[in-house]
């Protein structure tokens, strides 16, 4: 069967490859729910360890250790399984915060899923480099810590990303020190690119969170919306009223455009998706654009504090009175600025709405 196998993946190591990469995201496609269960904590943990131990076992071809575990001959299969795994962490990523909010939370692993299929379609042998290979679980290890420590410790904080970084950087380290003892030649060439690789990403990735373009993980905003007014009811829920998109709303049932009389409220309404026992505030900014300054002017900023655990989200809205004609947004932030997501609309004063419609939130 492995002679088969290898048989096969030299001639179709093209399509090999891919598939792997695709068969990881398939699994996970099926198998993965929320961060926060103990399933999916236990695949993200699993496809890091084997990509650890996969990796340890490439690294000690032509070395007594490598030839007991017949490394060369059976090298397809150990890149395959690394592919694999390699798939199935980053579509992990990508499909939890894909589920659990919006796309603006997963696109620092959905550009680097696109650049691992390019390079190992374009380039496979860039595939097999030791310090390519390292750089995707470092960067995997970083990724899960900054989830793990915040289920851990119920806190979206700095402190947390701070302690996830430096814990991947130590571990990142000493298992470069270890693989001095399974090839001591081997690790005199690649011991400072592999440092130098995980450090470049770890000053990155601090470099994207403390200018805020990495959004504040594991929180993703779920759903946003724009209506004339917003219902508590006894048992929890809400009920808004929405004003109906011209045409066949086919693509969207609710109006960005706003028709309102002067004392009349404006009320934005989102789900935001926390894992369970994590509490923390999220932020509405109302900004208006304006035309003197040609760029957006904050007019108010809205307190909201939510709890996790609740599948769609936890739900909360802020509303405003005084609204002048014109583009209108409201930015969802956390306390350091760190943004969610933004809805935008435009504000048509002293016109009534042509048809309003109600819907359970």
């Amino acid at each position: 069967m492995l002679a088969n196998f290898k048989a096969y993946y030299k001639k179709h190591s093209k399509v090999v490859m891919p598939i792997a990469i695709f068969g990881g995201f398939a699994l996970d496609v099926i198998t993965l729910n929320k961060i926060d269960q103990l399933f999916d904590n236990a695949v993200f943990i699993f496809h890091i360890i084997a990509s650890l131990i996969v990796f340890t076992i490439l690294y000690s071809e032509n070395t007594s250790l490598g030839r007991r575990l017949k490394v060369s001959s059976n090298k397809a299969i150990y890149e395959t399984i690394l592919l694999f795994s390699f798939g199935a962490l980053f579509s992990g990523f990508t499909i939890v915060y894909f589920r659990s909010g919006s796309i603006f939370s997963s696109w620092p692993f959905i550009l680097t899923m696109f650049f691992l299929m390019v390079s190992v379609e374009v380039r496979k042998d860039y595939f097999r480099n030791k310090v390519f290979q390292f750089s995707i679980i470092y960067l995997s290890l970083f990724s899960y810590l900054v989830i793990f420590y915040s289920l851990i410790f119920k806190k979206i904080e700095d402190w947390v990303f701070v302690l996830s970084g430096t814990s991947s950087i130590v571990f990142a380290f000493i298992y470069i020190f270890l693989l001095r003892f399974i090839d001591k030649q081997k690790s005199k060439i690649f011991t400072f690119r592999l440092q130098r690789s995980a450090t470049l990403i770890f000053l990155v990735l601090n470099i994207f969170y403390f200018t805020n373009i990495i959004p504040p993980v594991p929180l993703s905003l779920k759903f946003k919306a724009v209506y004339h007014d917003i219902q508590k009811l006894a048992d929890g829920g809400y009920v808004g009223t929405y004003e109906v998109s011209k045409g066949l709303g086919i693509f969207r049932k609710r109006s960005h455009t706003v028709h309102r009389t002067f004392d009349d409220s404006i009320y934005i309404f989102t789900e935001v998706y926390a894992p369970t026992r994590i509490s923390t505030d999220i932020y509405h900014v109302w900004q208006k654009f304006e035309n003197e300054k040609m760029g957006w002017v904050d007019i108010d900023k809205i307190k909201l504090s939510i709890v996790g655990g609740r599948d769609e989200g936890y739900r909360g809205y802020s509303s405003k009175t005084n609204l002048s004609d014109g583009r209108w947004r409201v930015k969802v932030e956390n306390k350091r600025g760190q943004i969610l997501g933004y809805i935008n609309f435009k504000v048509i004063n002293n016109i009534e709405p042509a048809y309003l419609y109600v819907e359970a939130l």
